[in-house]
């Protein structure tokens, strides 16, 4: 059978009435094959060699019944099974879709109407039946590395109620996952303000995920220090906050060092106040997020510059002596953004781990 053509098998021992379904199926000709047999016990052998897409048959034969059909375990597709006025139409639920048709007057006319619904409605069920079969699959994959994660994982609506918690959250906090169902984040964290961790997340552009260090009470009283990442996440019920979480105190001394850092860094990103960094050659090194929306700018265009090439117009002391800022460099710029009118800079030196210093520049609006 050539592919994408749909095979349908015919039972029919009268031989007027399968002239009449050949005539009228003819149309059918481009997307189906048709195949004609005469007995129950022929198209069992029919079906074990090529299962076709679709069975119309006879309610009775002389060798058996629809329900033989039915009892195969090599098929499981509709079929559509003609029957007299006075013939029930019930039968008992199964694997294979049946529909029924009745041989009054002209039945043969609808016969293509049934048939295509009969295949629509199969085609969906099946579509269906392997999408949530993957569904439950992915599901299973996620459970399984959600609860086997070594990092506790909570997810947390918007008001503070815990939605789901991982094993390792669990354990780390004494507690088994059963009891903590209707746990509040308050439990763990009395001293987190949920309102102000919304507002927070709710602030930063989609996807980015604030990072922070948090101390939780075990469920013996006992304090743990943890390295928190949160995001908030967004499906069809809703947002709520995804929080992971780390034990500080079971990170080495190093590992502590770098997770502060890295705890810098976000602030520095996450604060809406106006920062940049440059270091003893008036190079631009760093900027924060808030900056770099309000010049409506890339990282990668700033990096390097110098900053009063970039920040022309500000009305502003110079940078520390120590910089040996040359203040003309300013009042002889070229063009002037009036978008900086208004505001000064503040300043404060800092001090790297490699002795080299840069300094720390706050853009302040001061009308």
């Amino acid at each position: 059978m050539k592919k994408g053509i749909r095979q349908i098998l015919i039972i029919e021992d009268n031989e007027r009435i399968a002239e009449d379904i050949r005539r009228t199926l003819s149309g059918l000709s481009s997307q189906c094959q048709l195949k004609f047999v005469a007995s129950i016990n022929d198209a069992i052998s029919s079906i074990y060699k090529d299962s076709p897409s679709l069975v119309l048959c006879e309610y009775r034969l002389p060798d058996g019944t629809f329900h033989d059909l039915l009892k195969l375990s090599c098929y499981d597709k509709p079929v559509l099974v003609m029957i007299a006025d006075d013939e029930s139409m019930c039968h008992e639920g199964g694997k294979v879709p049946v529909d029924f048709i009745v041989k009054s007057v002209g039945f043969c006319q609808k016969l293509p109407a049934s048939i295509d619904i009969m295949l629509s409605e199969w085609d969906f069920m099946n579509q269906r039946s392997k999408l949530l079969s993957l569904l439950k699959r992915n599901c299973r994959s996620y459970l399984d590395y959600f609860h086997k994660c070594t990092s506790g994982i909570i997810h947390v609506s918007l008001n503070g109620e815990v939605m789901n918690i991982n094993s390792s959250f669990a354990r780390s906090h004494g507690y088994d996952l059963e009891t903590m169902k209707n746990a509040t984040l308050k439990q763990f964290s009395p001293e987190i303000s949920v309102r102000s961790l919304v507002a927070r997340l709710t602030e930063l552009p989609d996807g980015d995920e604030l990072n922070f260090e948090l101390e939780n009470r075990r469920i013996d009283g006992h304090k743990i220090p943890l390295q928190c990442v949160a995001t908030l996440v967004a499906n069809e019920v809703g947002r709520f906050m995804v929080i992971f979480c780390n034990s500080l105190s079971a990170q080495p001394p190093a590992t502590k060092v770098e997770v502060r850092s890295s705890q810098w860094d976000k602030v520095f990103n996450n604060v809406s106040d106006l920062i940049f960094i440059v270091d003893d050659c008036f190079k631009i090194t760093h900027v924060n997020q808030s900056l770099l929306r309000h010049l409506g700018l890339t990282r990668n265009k700033l990096s390097g510059r110098k900053w009063y090439d970039v920040f022309q117009g500000l009305n502003s002391p110079a940078l520390p002596s120590r910089n040996n800022f040359d203040q003309e460099k300013l009042n002889t710029s070229q063009e002037y953004d009036n978008k900086w009118e208004g505001y000064r800079l503040d300043v404060m030196p800092l001090k790297q781990v490699d002795g080299s210093r840069n300094t720390l520049v706050h853009l302040v609006y001061a009308e």
